[in-house]
This record gives structure tokens, sequence and C-alpha cells, in this order.
């Protein structure tokens, strides 16, 4: 065993030490030292919380998944690396599912893990065009699953989680963009709202990590806490801060004529910036 966790009695996988296994463990294959509120995340997944993640977007919500995977492939490879009071919640070739919103951000979602070798795999519309096959396919190749909410009701997947040998992989259920379980799925995709049920087909040992990056305390987070079971002391919220300060808000006076309006004579300013822009009219 490392020297890390050398002593059993003391080592506690959600203590400092633990969270400096988890990043030794992870670093080669990051190529990075994982931000310390992804340790903190990680490591309480792992002592069995479930997470919910509030965080700007582009702030390291994926680094997390990232880390997730790489950690738990890794001690399913080698349980010495962890005292044996933890060997029950190794999962070997562990497999994550992932809710996103659309096709796009699947798409990139998977190219970022793939960067990270983790092997991945997207089932939506478009691809089981393209093969058929995905579904067997996904009962022992990949260490994460990209699928929409939809697909989580159909029988592909009701197929899938009655095969012992996926169920017996699966080790966490992620839901990118939470917050829309609640905005969308009253009138839009009432498919989102219906993901916390998914939970209870699944394996009890199945973590449940939720990835926003808008949601306020008020109703919409009532919302999203009653849909997915969640209790207090039983799930870590960690909340940071969105503000973007490389993001200004401008207003401009509209002052020209009507017979000028299409030129927009007063937002000429905005040609030839050096930053990107959006324009609200």
């Amino acid at each position: 065993m490392s020297e890390l966790n050398a002593s059993e009695g003391q080592f506690e996988l959600n203590s400092q030490s633990g969270k400096e296994l988890c990043r030794k463990t992870a670093h080669p294959q990051l190529g990075f030292d994982p931000h310390s509120y992804s340790l903190l995340v990680v490591t309480a997944l792992m002592v069995g919380l479930d997470a919910l993640v509030t965080s700007a977007c582009g702030s390291g919500k994926t680094g997390i998944l990232a880390l997730l995977v790489i950690c738990m492939v890794r001690f399913g490879l080698d349980r010495s690396l962890l005292p044996s009071k933890y060997h029950d919640i190794i999962v070997r070739n562990p497999v994550i599912l992932v809710a996103c919103p659309t096709d796009a951000l699947e798409v990139d979602l998977a190219a970022k893990l793939k960067g990270y070798d983790i092997k991945t795999m997207v089932i939506n519309s478009d691809e089981l065009e393209k093969d058929r096959s995905l579904w067997e396919q996904a009962i022992e190749t990949p260490n994460v699953i990209l699928l929409a909410p939809e697909q989580l009701e159909g029988n592909g997947f009701a197929k899938l989680l009655n095969h012992p040998k996926f169920t017996e992989h699966v080790y966490a259920l992620v839901v990118d963009e939470a917050h829309l379980a609640s905005s969308w799925s009253r009138f839009f995709r009432k498919a989102y709202g219906r993901i916390g049920r998914i939970r209870v087909r699944l394996p009890s040992r199945t973590r449940l990590l939720l990835l926003t990056a808008t949601l306020r305390k008020g109703a919409m987070y009532d919302d999203i806490i009653k849909q997915f079971d969640l209790t207090m002391g039983n799930f870590l919220h960690l909340r940071r801060s969105n503000l973007r300060r490389e993001i200004r808000v401008t207003t401009t006076i509209l002052t020209s004529s009507l017979t000028n309006a299409l030129n927009f004579p007063d937002l000429r300013w905005v040609i030839g910036l050096p930053t990107a822009f959006s324009r609200f009219c």
C-alpha cells in the first residue's frame, strides 16, 4: 500500500490525505493538478454522498467528472491503493451515466473526456442511426455513457438495465444542466423532470452528481431538491460564484432616426473590437 494510506485506522478518503491520493492518482492522466473543489466533490461522492455543483460555465465541471472516472477506474485496477474499509465502494471498470440536454453538448463533452483517454460513448438518435449495436456495445465497452433524458426511458436502456454485466458496473448518474429538470420539464421536455425516477432502477450504490451554472436558492432550487430526493446531510452542495469579471455589460441609447435605423450608427463603435460581444435589442 502507498505511503499515503499506510495506516488504515487513520486514513479517511474525504480527508486531506484522501484528496492528495486522488490528486496523485489522476494527475498523470489529466496532465494537471485537479482543482481543490473538484477533489472535494469527488471524495464526497466516493464516501457515499450525492453532490450538487453550482459553478460558472468553463469553471471546471467537466474536470470533476473526469477526475471521478479516472480515480474510480484506477482504484478498480489496484485495490491496494485504498485501505480495506473502502474496498466495498470500488466498482471495477465503472460506468457513469451522463444525461445531457442536447446532442451538441454530448459530442462536445465526449471529445473532452476522450482527450483525457477516458472510454466514452454517445448514444442518441443520430448515433443509433449509424450503428444500431450501440446498446450492445454499452454493456462492457465505455466508462462514460452520454445520452438524452428521453433515452433513459427507452427500450434500449431498459434492456441494458436487465443485463447483469452492465448493472454490476454502474457507479454514478450525472445530470448536466440540472436546472433544466425544473425549467424544461413542465412544458418542453417532460423527460427531464423524470430523471430522478431512473435512480430507483439503478443499483443502490449509484451516486448522483448534479451540475449546473444557474441554480439560485428559491422555487427552482426547491424543485430540484424534491425531484432528486436530496435530503440535508446526505448531499454536498458546492456553490461557487459565477461572476464573470471579463464580461462587461453596457447600454447604448439609439438616437438615430428611423431612416438610418437599419444602419445602426449608434452601434458602430463595436466594429473592430478585439473581443467577442453579444448585442441585445
